[in-house]
């Protein structure tokens, strides 16, 4: 029996087949994602080391030419590439296509923690990568405020908007630009710390002891059990000015008498601008398997 005749003799039939196969074609277009790239993974590795205070040609003969030598050893390795910065170094590998880009990773690994030891004591450990075009972000935003000074905006943001974006479904990571954040400087006075005779190294420790905080033990109960937790925090800047940091026979000297603490802000590493005015730039990622368009809704 053809095709024809089984639809003319027996339609319902036909009908339901069909209807079977444009709901199901509709639920996969619904369940289907958007990509922006393919998902693939070029058969590139990167290892990042950072050294600062370090010129380019330091980098180059300290880091670069020693991970680069060891690198050249894998197999499938078609090229090999370095770039020595200012503060930091960049080595790029490039493999064959037929290449296992996981397992040239931990081969790589490997390699690194053998050349690790002959890098110098105040160089990073080098950073593996895979570059990953998904890995890109799917959603940039601007935040600006009207009324909240820059330092106030970051902290709203830190506090109440980043969690609750970071929880939304299918966002994998935020990058944050711009902004500043809050400090609190200690700002020690040369003269005053010779004149007490005490090394600078005696006012940090005392600092650090001073906001600790950690579990001290168990109560226990026939109903239940707690514990207890020692809460050392400084809260205000006040706290901190009054910390006694050095003590002897019967005088005390606090931190206010030796240093000047303000509340300040953090050095400004990075700025974002929109419409020319200062904000804060979020760059988001979405979990691999996400789709972009109903994590950006």
């Amino acid at each position: 029996m053809t095709l024809t005749e089984l639809s003319i003799k027996r339609p319902s039939f036909i009908i339901v087949i069909f209807t079977i196969l444009i709901g199901g074609g509709l639920m996969c277009y619904k369940n289907l994602n958007y990509e922006l790239l393919p998902d693939f993974s070029p058969p590139l590795l990167t290892f990042t080391t950072l050294y600062p205070g370090a010129s380019p040609s330091t980098i180059e003969s300290q880091i670069s030419k020693p991970i680069e030598d060891a690198l050249s050893g894998l197999e499938n390795v078609t090229e090999v590439s370095s770039f020595s910065f200012d503060n930091a170094s960049i080595v790029l590998v490039e493999f064959k296509q037929s290449a296992n880009i996981d397992l040239m990773s931990q081969e790589a690994q490997r390699k690194i923690d053998v050349v690790k030891s002959r890098l110098p004591d105040d160089a990073s450990t080098p950073v593996i990568s895979k570059i990953e075009p998904n890995a890109a972000p799917v959603l940039q935003l601007s935040v600006i405020s009207e009324k909240l000074n820059d330092r106030e905006l970051r902290q709203l943001l830190d506090d109440e908007l980043l969690p609750k974006i970071k929880q939304a479904k299918g966002v994998a990571a935020v990058q944050v630009i711009g902004g500043v954040k809050r400090e609190i400087r200690v700002n020690i006075d040369q003269d005053k710390l010779k004149a007490y005779k005490i090394p600078i190294v005696a006012i940090s420790q005392a600092i650090q002891e001073a906001n600790l905080e950690f579990p001290t033990g168990k109560v226990k109960d026939k109903m239940e059990q707690m514990t207890v937790r020692l809460s050392g925090k400084i809260k205000t800047v006040e706290d901190l000015k009054n910390l006694i940091v050095y003590k002897k026979d019967r005088s005390e000297l606090k931190l206010r008498d030796i240093a000047d603490v303000t509340d300040g802000v953090q050095d400004v590493s990075s700025v974002s601008r929109i419409n020319g005015r200062n904000g804060i730039g979020l760059r988001i990622q979405k979990q691999s398997d996400a789709n972009a368009v109903d994590m950006s809704e």
